[in-house]
């Protein structure tokens, strides 16, 4: 697996160490070996690593920018 370059062989050999979920080192070193080859892989791999918390900051000033877009959509409205 460290030499290859074959992107959906080493996509298929992630694939089925995920199903099987008993070898994580392995999946890492398969994760690692794709990101090194894949730059696409590689960013959603990082986007993947992001925190709950991180995630839940980003959820809520979502939320908060949408109420304050409505609350601006209805003053417009009713003026």
């Amino acid at each position: 697996m460290a030499r290859t370059e074959d992107r959906k062989e080493l996509q298929k050999a992630l694939d089925a160490l995920k199903e099987d979920g008993g070898f994580p080192d392995l999946t890492k070193a398969c994760e690692q070996r794709l990101a090194s080859i894949d730059p696409a892989f590689k960013r959603r791999l990082e986007s993947n690593n992001i925190s709950a918390e991180t995630k839940t900051a980003v959820a809520e000033d979502i939320a908060s920018f949408l109420t304050d877009i409505q609350k601006m959509d209805s003053k417009i409205k009713s003026n």
